[in-house]
């Protein structure tokens, strides 16, 4: 087996998807509407019509392609968690072999990303080892490229044949039970998540309603390490007086605060047991300020108000005027030095309402869990 300890690659999809791909196999998207294939979606279509554009070295469109995972557990499947009910979500393990194969192409990340390589089978093998470490990660962060190495994928050709989907994994025993009855025929093994425990479920619970919570004041994570249960997001600019469809400022006088100068927040968020061995989790927030040491801009001279009025590139009249003038040196500027981000402090008013908003979250997904 290539890459040595890699068990299997998968494929995230909705269960009722999942009779046809056992009898026709993993489509790509371009067969799926070439052939009319009826399928329940989950991806954001904006997410997938996004892969059409991007071309293999063989000059086709990923939409040709059907796309396995080194690592399910990646950002894909989250985003797909918290858009779509757990229960109707599975993931197929294709069997390694499909790595043997010559007409396929790895990704050592996301393959819609340009940041990442697509490789024929030929060049790619002596990466895998690679690209399974990449993608055994326990979290992962925008700001290293991790979030994208650890969507590594296979493309495989037009289809992945049914015969190489080896095990199907499911949420609980219900969906064993009503997957089994729909794909009786092929045998293939329908293996539940282990039933989770009341401090696995509070957890979850937790970990999710801070992604909710987060991306709803339009916070972009940055560092999901879920052993360590520590989220952080990357610096968001403040919200100034005119965006009131922004929540990431308490009261008048951070919001004249954020529309008078640079002001970044980065959130840090500790998923922790209420007590030492306790089954159930609180969110610990922190919210950092930052300050731009860059100078703010302002109208300060008569120059300073001519430049608001013209257009950008080279003013040949006021350059003649200058030179003329005998004044030639003031056109030779220093480069300013660029603007660092100066910590400012805690914003504890804003902790305080994640903190609370999160738990009200982590509260409505445990009813439903029950």
């Amino acid at each position: 087996m290539p890459g040595g300890r890699i068990e299997g690659l998968y494929y995230i999809t909705h269960i009722d998807n999942v009779p046809s791909m056992l009898s026709r196999g993993i489509l790509c998207h371009e067969r799926v509407e070439l052939e009319g294939v009826p399928f329940t979606r989950i991806y954001d279509e904006a997410i997938v019509a996004n892969r059409r554009s991007r071309l293999t070295p063989e000059g086709k469109s990923l939409w040709s392609y059907a796309n396995l995972y080194f690592q399910p557990r990646n950002p894909m499947l989250y985003r797909v968690l918290c858009e779509a009910s757990l229960d109707r979500i599975v993931i197929l393990c294709v069997r390694p072999d499909v790595l043997n194969r010559t007409d396929i192409f790895i990704a050592n990340g996301n393959a819609a990303s340009h940041f990442s390589d697509i490789l024929p089978a030929q060049d790619a093998r002596k990466l895998i080892p690679k690209i399974a470490r990449a993608t055994r990660r326990e979290w992962w962060s925008g700001e290293d490229g991790s979030k994208r190495t650890v969507m590594a994928e296979c493309l495989v050709p037009s289809v992945v044949p049914p015969e190489l989907i080896q095990t199907i994994y499911v949420r609980s025993h219900e969906g064993v039970a009503e997957l089994k009855a729909r794909i009786r025929p092929h045998g293939v093994p329908v293996v539940p998540q282990p039933k989770p425990t009341v401090a696995s479920r509070n957890f979850q619970a937790h970990w999710l309603a801070t992604i909710d919570v987060l991306g709803k004041y339009r916070f972009e994570l940055d560092r999901q390490d879920r052993r360590a249960g520590v989220i952080t997001t990357r610096p968001l600019l403040g919200k100034h007086f005119f965006e009131f469809w922004r929540h990431d400022v308490m009261g008048a006088r951070d919001l004249a605060e954020s529309s008078l100068q640079t002001i970044y927040r980065t959130v840090t968020v500790s998923i922790r047991p209420t007590a030492p061995g306790a089954p159930t989790y609180k969110p610990v927030v922190g919210v950092q300020l930052q300050r731009s040491s860059g100078e703010n801009l302002g109208v300060v001279t008569a120059t300073d108000a001519y430049d608001m009025f013209i257009l950008p590139g080279r003013d040949e009249l006021r350059e003649k005027k200058i030179l003329a003038g005998g004044r030639h040196r003031e056109l030779v500027v220093p480069k300013p030095e660029p603007p660092r981000r100066v910590k400012a402090g805690p914003q504890r008013t804003l902790a305080d309402k994640l903190t609370a908003e999160i738990r009200q979250a982590a509260e409505r997904r445990l009813a439903r869990m029950r």
